[in-house]
This record gives structure tokens, sequence and C-alpha cells, in this order.
């Protein structure tokens, strides 16, 4: 009989039979999941629980990539996906809002900017800010908010990566902090797999374009406001944290927090002499460089900082609690 337990105990550990654990018990290494004793490829069931205890999801990894069903719930105890995996890639996908309602798992809310022209800069500002030029950048869409916890959980899930940290601030519809460029580049070209459509980060003159209003831009200097307080969370009245999305007023285009709350990664490389010699149509910004571009201020910012016109840089490997980014949706 002993004989026979030891033999059935074998080959439950062989055939992943074993308990589920704690996904973040595992260990990520480039995108794979290891066992955190063993440090083999984990083959089995795991779990995450809200802090309250409900369970936030469940799944099961086949040689340390996602396999078979995966169930995430919201925090009110709603299903909030389910999705089906084989050979670590998606085959089925199934989303539901906090009510129940069916809704598509990979529609983001964008908002359309009718391309025009600008004065982008400032003469005023900093030196990298000069001169003020002609930018004309083409029709193009923007999401309504910076990309939340909820959202990038879904890519971290679904990809196996390891989840960004919260500093214990909460997640849910707080935008996604510590995140580095290539992950939020990373982030668009799993949206686009998935979605079957183009989305990116925004150029730099698209960015404070779009910050300006658009073609509704009335010319102020936050982004939506002469008044930070009014459209951004930043040093004086953040509380020393992010906030939950769209919960300041949004600017001329009804895009929220593009003043304060996180800094936005946009695609260009930076150069402190870019815009005396930018192209007048749709700038790419640089060919290469050391640094990306970060725009809008963050949390913990003064208001010179969260400047419409104000831009900042730092190499793409770094990641902060103020990193954040949004999306852009390419025109057919």
């Amino acid at each position: 009989m002993k004989h026979t337990l030891l033999i059935i105990t074998a080959l439950m550990l062989v055939v992943g039979c074993s308990k589920p654990i704690n996904d973040e018990a595992l260990i990520d290494k480039d995108g794979l999941k290891y066992h955190p004793d063993t440090k083999e490829l984990y083959s089995g069931d795991v779990f995450k629980n809200y802090l309250g205890g409900k369970t936030e999801y469940e799944g099961s990894y086949k040689n340390g990539t996602p396999d078979g069903k995966w169930t995430e719930w919201h925090e009110n105890g709603q299903k909030s996906e389910e999705r089906t995996y084989k050979n670590g890639e998606v085959i089925t996908d199934k989303c539901w809002d906090e009510d129940g309602n069916e809704i598509d798992c990979h529609e983001f809310g964008m908002v359309f900017v009718e391309g025009g022209t600008f004065e982008m800069g400032s003469n005023s500002g900093y030196n990298d800010e000069k001169p003020v030029h002609s930018v004309t950048v083409s029709d193009f869409n923007i999401s309504k908010t910076e990309v939340t916890f909820e959202q990038y959980d879904v890519f971290c899930n679904a990809t196996g990566r390891a989840r960004p940290a919260d500093r214990g601030w909460g997640r849910g519809d707080r935008p996604v902090i510590y995140v580095r460029w290539d992950e939020a580049v990373a982030y668009c070209e799993w949206m686009n797999k998935a979605s079957g459509k183009t989305y990116r980060l925004p150029t730099e003159a698209e960015w404070e374009y779009a910050a300006r209003g658009g073609n509704k831009s009335k010319g102020y200097r936050y982004s939506g406001s002469n008044d930070i307080s009014d459209v951004g969370w930043y040093y004086y009245n953040s509380g020393g944290k992010t906030h939950p999305v769209a919960q300041k007023q949004p600017n001329e285009l009804g895009l929220y927090d593009m003043t304060g709350n996180v800094w936005e990664w946009c695609s260009d490389w930076h150069s402190d002499s870019y815009y005396r010699s930018s192209p007048k149509n749709d700038p790419q910004g640089p060919n290469s460089g050391s640094s990306r571009v970060l725009r809008g201020g963050g949390w913990f910012n003064n208001d010179s900082s969260c400047r419409v016109a104000n831009r900042s840089r730092i190499g793409p490997d770094h990641w902060f609690d103020s990193f954040g980014f949004r999306l852009v949706l390419s025109q057919d």
C-alpha cells in the first residue's frame, strides 16, 4: 500500500495535479514562469486573490506559459474575463463589465482627433521647448485616459509577464505605473495582435496637439484649463500618489489627465535641438538617441512641469512610480 501511494504521489507531480499556488510566488524570467522551489518551468494551476480575499483570477500554466482556461473576476465578484489558451496563444476571449454586461475585450475608449496645424513649443519655457514652430498632424484617435492597471494587468496575465507594483495605492482604474518604454510598446503590439487593429504610442507632436485641445484649443497653459487643480493631480493636490483616471475635468477634446497623474511615454527619441529642424508635417522625432520623450508631468511634479509644452526625457529602460502611457489608434 505504501509503495502504491508513493507511485500515485509521483504521478500527480508529473502531470501537474499538485495544489494550485499563488501566481505571484512563481519566478518570472523572459516571459516564462518557473516554480520557486524546483526552478523548473512550471506546469500546474495558479490563482491570485484581491487584498480582501476574493479571487482575482485563476488559471494554469504548461511548461511556463498560460494554458487552457483562465478566468478573472471584478472585485464585486462579477466575472470579468474568460480566456482559453493553446500553445501560449489566446484562442477565445470573452469579457463582462462590473454589472455583468458582455463587452468587447479589446475596445478602448478612443477619441477621434481631427488633424490640423498648431504652434508647438514655448518661447517662454525651457530651452528644448524652443523655438515655437508650426506643425501639422494628420487625423488620429487617442485614448480618453491613461492605460489603467485593470487594462495592463490583462496583458500581463495573458502573456505571463510579472505585473508592475502599485505601491499599495490600489490598481483597478488607477493609471499603471513602473512601466518602461519597451513594455508600453509591447502592450501596443499585444493589443494589435488581439484586436486586429493598429495601436501605438503617440508621437510627441500628436501628444501636444491633443493635450492643447486639437482644433478646439482655447490656448490653455495646462490641458483643459489655466488652473491646474481643475484638470490635474500634481504635487500640491495629489497627496503623494496617483489617482483613478478621469476624476478631474477633461480638456477640449474630452481627454483626461494629460496634465499630471503620470508622465506619458511618447514614441519619439528626444533631442534638445530637434525643434530647430523638425519637419512641418507629422514629425516623428530624431532617428536615434539615448532618451525617449515623456509628457504631461506626474503626481509629484510642480505646475511648471505639467504645462502642455513641457518636455521631459529619460532612457527607455527606466521606470518609475509616475511613468505610464496612453494609446493612439491609427486611422485605417
